[in-house]
């Protein structure tokens, strides 16, 4: 029964993550965000709880090593298409980013309210936006500019500078959101010539192989507690980042953008569930300016494709 439920959940998983009509609804790639960012809250919920007896390097590792076993399930019988892989050396470079990303994001978690560290690391778009300029050449105008600089008054709004509220532990969810920045773009580059696919199993395989290096000076032994919390955290983690994946290779940025930000909700609501913590007001309104900022963006970058015709990057 057991082994059947788990085929039946693993078919269902390369089904809804087939590639959409070129003409189809949008709907399907925002519901893959939707669901994925839903994902990522309940992951960091975890590592919180997870931190107080584990080392921060043991705790990424289980998100990498139990992320494998959905490798052979996605994949399939495809295994040869992962061998002649065109930029082997940014393949294995993106895939070590989200190492040091978890490290710094769940080092944030436990010293930081899960809803604060969130809000933070959604300045991630913003960077985004000016990280394109120099690393992929794209013109960015004085529309995206001006939300970029106000998406980062929110986060001194948050932060507080001079403050004991933040003080150094706001640095880390911002390093975590760089991180995700230049792993964005990453996957922007790889994907005009690289199947989803191929980007998704070589995430899977270097941050496991990366993680592990490091494993034997870490290990703290878990109670069966701390397994069943490290396994669920591999397999959400490994299917969130495949949701992402083939979401972002369905629809434009510019739309899904946007729904990212659903996963505030869902780290307030399991932040105070949880753990009994509510972001204060000065968290929520640098928040909101964060978010305003961001929509800002993906708004400006709609707009311009549906009016003009050309790509978005070549305007304001």
């Amino acid at each position: 029964m057991l082994r059947h439920a788990s085929f039946t959940a693993a078919n269902e998983v390369v089904r809804i993550c087939r590639p959409a009509s070129p003409n189809g609804s949008a709907m399907f790639p925002i519901l893959l965000v939707v669901a994925a960012v839903s994902l990522y809250a309940v992951i960091d919920g975890l590592a919180k709880v997870m931190v107080q007896d584990m080392d921060v390097l043991q705790i990424i590792w289980s998100r990498f090593v139990f992320a494998l076993p959905l490798l052979p399930v996605i994949v399939g019988r495809r295994w040869p298409e992962l061998l002649p892989v065109e930029r082997p050396a940014l393949q294995i470079g993106r895939g070590l980013i989200p190492i040091v990303a978890g490290i710094s994001v769940v080092l944030a978690l436990k010293v930081m309210p899960l809803a604060d560290a969130t809000a933070l690391m959604f300045v991630s778009p913003l960077m985004l936006t000016a990280l394109a300029v120099p690393l992929l050449k794209e013109h960015v105008g004085l529309h995206r500019w001006s939300a970029v600089v106000i998406g980062f008054l929110g986060v001194l709004v948050i932060v507080r500078p001079g403050g004991t509220t933040m003080q150094w532990a706001a640095l880390l969810p911002l390093l975590t959101a760089f991180l995700y920045a230049l792993y964005q773009i990453a996957t922007r580059v790889l994907s005009r010539t690289t199947p989803p696919l191929v980007t998704f199993a070589y995430m899977v395989v270097v941050g496991t192989v990366g993680s592990t290096l490091a494993l034997p000076f870490v290990w703290r032994t878990p109670d069966a507690l701390g397994w069943a919390m490290m396994a669920a955290s591999g397999l959400l983690h490994g299917l969130a980042h495949y949701l992402v994946t083939r979401a972002f290779a369905l629809a434009p940025a510019a739309i899904l953008a946007p729904f990212n930000y659903a996963q505030l909700i869902g780290a307030t609501a399991f932040g105070y569930f949880l753990f009994g913590d509510l972001p204060d007001r000065w968290t929520i309104v640098g928040a909101l300016i964060i978010v305003a900022a961001g929509l800002y963006v993906a708004y400006r970058e709609r707009r311009i494709t549906r009016l003009s015709g050309i790509p978005a990057h070549q305007s304001s």
